[in-house]
């Protein structure tokens, strides 16, 4: 993502971050990432109304290096969210998921997200994470 958004730090980044609404919560964010949120998450609720009020976020937006320490997360972007189900998730390398976050995985993936519960390491499955695929980002053209 680096040689696609550069810095995470820039003010170039700075600017095409925003705070907005997509529906059940506020999250901060790319902007356009933001856009696609907000119209999977409809999409999801519409279909799935017993996650509204129980879908949450444990943040979208933060410059962190990945676990390994070897770059920069995809968070850094503002380009994947971890998602609650209520106050629960999965932890981090477990081999199971939620239903709720389920149901969400082939809206995301239509839409042109990954899911990190689909992670082929089993140590590195992260059923909470959902984040912009290469090609969705390519089309926001920043």
């Amino acid at each position: 993502m680096m040689a696609l958004l550069g810095d995470p730090n820039s003010q170039r980044m700075k600017g095409l971050t925003a705070t907005e609404s997509v529906g059940p919560f506020r999250a901060t964010g790319l902007k356009p990432a933001l856009a696609s949120l907000r119209s999977v998450l409809a999409t999801v609720l519409r279909k799935y109304p017993t996650l509204n009020g129980i879908l949450g976020y444990n943040g979208m937006h933060l410059i962190r290096k990945t676990r390994n320490g070897a770059s920069y997360s995809n968070h850094s972007w503002g380009i994947a969210i971890d998602f609650v189900i209520g106050v629960d998730a999965p932890p981090y390398g477990a081999g199971y998921s939620m239903r709720g976050l389920d149901v969400m995985v082939p809206h995301f993936h239509r839409a042109g997200w990954y899911w990190g519960g689909g992670y082929r390491s089993i140590g590195r499955k992260d059923a909470m994470h959902f984040e912009c695929g290469l090609a969705l980002v390519r089309s926001f053209q920043l």
